[in-house]
């Protein structure tokens, strides 16, 4: 409780923070985002008060039974109880906002850290901060302290007494759960064979790409849904029959009794579970996915600028403004600068997506010039054209998964009158995305030459500056003077033809700062959301537990009687805490890397740095079964000792 009140409080102490907002409001608006994600993250807390405070009830039923017959009047009982649940309210208040102020620098910290902005947080007291976790939680916890008061008036004498399990019933055998079961299963290998080759079935699409990979994302997430819910209801019970049929097993030791005990817990707990688990699964697949986007989007500055600075110097214009912009700040002289030549053709071809011809106006670029600007800005590799028929394709979005395979495709060039053939496929554009009029083919030097007529003819300049990260005054200063915004067109008309405009002019300062303030940002709250989602449910699942564990008791007690040792109760404790706590996790584990594995090949990108912020997230749970399974052991010894 304590731990949620603290996060809750950090997040609306560092919206309230002067120090952040001021530092960081150039980069990204956090004040409003730092609101919207305290509200889910108070709606998870929430949650498990409510959940938490029913199981505490449970358990104190006969406690309330036994004052009533102790000549406790009914209203000395609600109060007691108001007064008992609100002071312990206040206490885990006062303790959360303690350390949520106790940490808050830390956090400011982490978070201008992950967005990689220089700053100081200093530690102050937010009294905006106080006052409205005080108000929120004081009035959680004053609707909990009267639901707990009535719990005295909801239930007659008799009714408090009454034992709080009911009987253990197994599941029924029938053809139909065992097919339901096996159903689940078929389901969830389907989502994943369909997740695993995401880019073939996105080929079958004949005209929208966009559309038909939205409906494979929903028809994955209701496949696997619906086969984890028959996973635990009906697989799992048909699993363990399967298992008592092997008789060498089954009678050994304590699986007799484990195994019974299994049945009778996944038929009283299969829809919890399986919630647990697909809930886990989208938490673990939503900050996995964060960090997917994350390195995409960090690799993304160097295509989005791979120069500190680029510009279309054939524009006399811009030539001659950034020249004279860069002389006022000598101390960024050149350390690197190289240009090429670009001339624009119409090329005819079968896309490589829909199938279908479409022409298309191309930038034809020498394959000397395209190494160069490799060999200076250190983004992409070089080419080495086969032959002069040969052409290398750089495309400005290339999601691998999204295409077929485009080696051999020939493009029909108009300026040339003839056909050269795309040896490969790249998302390299030198400069910058938006550089061209459109995407890119490198050709050899001599055939270069042959273009006589192209569309239009022009020059790309990128130079990279000695202390560029202290540049922050002469990037903005060139933003204002060339108008980064500013997008030409090619000097034709001819509707049938789709143009892209290209930019005169970018700076890699301000685009490094954006993206690496906006991408830390959404990291941070991406973990720290997932972080309470996941401390939230592992504590539902030990409440759950520790639920069972009373209900228990006189079980282990008759095992006990007819001879089990505690070593081989503990174990049994053990083995089934770990089968009820651990599944769910296991099934959101292997959603998750299927989910992650789809993103990387949608993205091209690597998955391993986000399977490892997954496996923090998944050791979180670990610790949690350990805990519980200790405590479950705790409590049956412990009760069987003061019964024998």
């Amino acid at each position: 409780m304590s731990f949620s009140i603290m996060v809750y409080f950090t997040f609306i102490s560092l919206s309230f923070s002067d120090d952040v907002v001021k530092i960081t409001k150039e980069s990204v608006k956090i004040s409003a985002t730092l609101q919207a994600t305290s509200i889910l993250i108070l709606a998870f807390v929430v949650l498990f008060m409510f959940y938490a405070n029913a199981f505490f009830i449970r358990k104190r039923k006969k406690e309330i039974g036994l004052y009533n017959i102790l000549g406790m009047k009914k209203s000395e009982l609600g109060i007691l109880f108001f007064l008992e649940n609100l002071i312990l309210g206040m206490i885990a208040l006062f303790i959360g906002i303690l350390l949520g102020q106790l940490l808050s620098k830390l956090f400011a910290m982490i978070l201008l850290s992950a967005m990689r902005i220089q700053g100081v947080a200093h530690f102050r007291l937010s009294l905006h901060a106080v006052n409205q976790t005080v108000l929120v939680f004081l009035f959680i916890f004053l609707f909990l302290s009267v639901q707990n008061a009535s719990l005295v008036y909801r239930y007659k004498l008799v009714d408090l007494f009454k034992a709080t399990g009911s009987g253990n019933r197994l599941p029924k055998n029938s053809v139909s759960s065992s097919f339901l079961g096996l159903l689940g299963i078929l389901l969830m290998g389907a989502g994943y064979y369909i997740a695993l080759n995401i880019g073939d079935f996105i080929g079958l699409a004949e005209n929208s790409s966009v559309q038909w990979l939205l409906a494979l994302l929903l028809i994955i997430l209701f496949f696997e849904i619906l086969g984890t819910y028959l996973f635990f209801n009906s697989f799992l019970a048909f699993l363990i029959r399967l298992r008592k049929k092997n008789r060498g097993t089954y009678y050994k030791g304590m699986n007799l009794i484990t195994t019974s005990e299994l049945l009778f817990r996944f038929k009283k707990n299969a829809i919890s579970l399986s919630t647990i688990a697909i809930l886990s699964a989208v938490t673990l697949s939503a900050v996995g996915g964060a960090g997917a986007v994350y390195t995409f989007s960090i690799r993304q500055i160097a295509a989005t600028a791979s120069f500190d600075f680029n510009y279309e110097s054939s524009d006399t214009k811009i030539n001659q403004t950034f020249k004279e912009t860069l002389k006022k700040y000598p101390e960024f002289p050149i350390k690197d600068s190289v240009t090429s030549t670009y001339k624009v053709i119409e090329g005819t071809y079968i896309h490589f997506i829909n199938h279908k011809k479409v022409t298309e106006y191309f930038n034809l670029m020498k394959e000397s010039d395209y190494n160069q600007t490799v060999k200076k800005s250190n983004y992409g590799k070089p080419i080495e054209l086969k032959n002069n028929q040969s052409v290398v394709y750089l495309i400005r979005d290339y999601f691998p998964a999204l295409f077929n395979d485009p080696i051999g495709t020939e493009i029909a060039i108009k300026q040339l009158g003839k056909s050269l053939e795309v040896q490969e496929i790249r998302g390299n554009i030198p400069y910058n995305q938006f550089a061209t009029s459109g995407d890119i083919l490198v050709i050899k030097d001599d055939v270069f030459k042959q273009v006589i007529e192209p569309i239009t003819t022009y020059q790309k300049t990128g130079i990279n500056i000695e202390n560029y990260k202290e540049s922050g005054k002469l990037a903005t200063e060139m933003d204002k003077n060339l108008n980064d915004e500013k997008m030409v067109f090619l000097p034709v008309k001819d509707n049938n033809i789709y143009q892209q405009p290209r930019t005169l002019y970018s700076s890699k300062y301000w685009v490094e700062q954006d993206l690496n303030a906006s991408m830390g940002f959404m990291m941070y709250i991406s973990v720290f959301l997932g972080l309470v989602f996941m401390i939230a449910t592992g504590s539902i699942i030990m409440l759950k537990q520790l639920a069972e564990a009373e209900e228990e008791i006189e079980n282990y007690l008759i095992l006990k009687k007819i001879g089990v040792t505690y070593q081989e109760i503990k174990r049994s404790i053990y083995k089934q805490t770990a089968f009820v706590f651990l599944l769910p996790i296991v099934i959101a584990s292997i959603h998750t890397y299927f989910a992650i594995k789809m993103m990387s090949i949608i993205l091209n990108n690597n998955w391993i740095y986000t399977l490892l912020i997954c496996g923090s997230f998944i050791f979180i749970y670990f610790i949690f079964y350990l805990f519980t399974a200790r405590a479950y052991n705790r409590i049956v010894n412990r009760r069987m000792t003061a019964k024998l």
